[in-house]
Order: C-alpha cells, then structure tokens, then sequence
C-alpha cells in the first residue's frame, strides 16, 4: 500500500467522523429551532432574532455537511483508482 493511499484513507476517515459530529450537531441546532418555532406558541412570543441565528448556524451546518460529503466523495474515487 502506498503512502499516498494510507494519506487518503486517513484522511478520509477522519472527514467521516468529523461528518458524524457535525451531522449531531446539525440535528442538534433543528432541534433547537423546531422549539424555537413551535406552532403552538403564539407568534408574538416568538423571539425572532434567536430564530435567525439558529436558522443560519443550521444553514453553515448543512453547507459543512454537504463540502464533507463532497470531500469524501472524491477520496474514495481515488482510492477506488488505486
């Protein structure tokens, strides 16, 4: 096995568990903003600046989420080369 294959494999395990935290994180951060939004409560009552801070931390998350994937992604196609 060549050192550039160990590097890729490393590294692309790494991104993995790095994706699982941020993936709990990212749920995390809905779970926060589907209470913060609760349908239940009148709108009044709704803290709308808590709510757009929680929806772009959601939104970087899902973003992180989506260059890890995309970053995996093209370690195993060179793996798969290898």
């Amino acid at each position: 096995m060549s050192v550039e294959t160990q590097t890729f494999r490393a590294q692309r395990m790494d991104l993995r568990e790095r994706r699982q935290r941020l993936d709990l994180a990212c749920r995390n951060t809905l779970d926060v903003l589907r209470a913060r939004l609760n349908p239940s409560l009148p709108v009044v009552e709704i803290c709308e600046d808590q709510a757009v801070d929680d929806m772009l931390r959601f939104a970087q998350q899902v973003r992180e989420l989506r260059d890890i994937d995309t970053r995996i992604k093209i370690l195993s196609a060179q793996l798969e080369m290898d």
